[in-house]
């Protein structure tokens, strides 16, 4: 099970890291499927990585935007 898991949090890095073009976004698919098998610990750590990837995403977009007016 663990293996499992392993693979499937290295696709959805991977999925990730190509964002930026476009690429659809299942992260939130995954958290319900982790909660809907059981795998409650795993899906509390995805949710929580996505909403770190949001709050990054966030900042670095105000910062950007502070940076358009200066």
């Amino acid at each position: 099970m663990l293996d499992l898991y392993q693979s499937q949090t290295q696709q959805i890095q991977k999925a990730s890291s190509h964002m930026g073009k476009a690429q659809p976004d299942y992260s939130t698919q995954w958290v319900k499927f982790y909660r809907d098998i059981g795998m409650y610990e795993q899906a509390n750590l995805l949710e929580q990585k996505i909403k770190d990837h949001e709050t990054k995403f966030e900042e670095n977009h105000q910062l950007l935007g502070q940076n358009a007016t200066l």
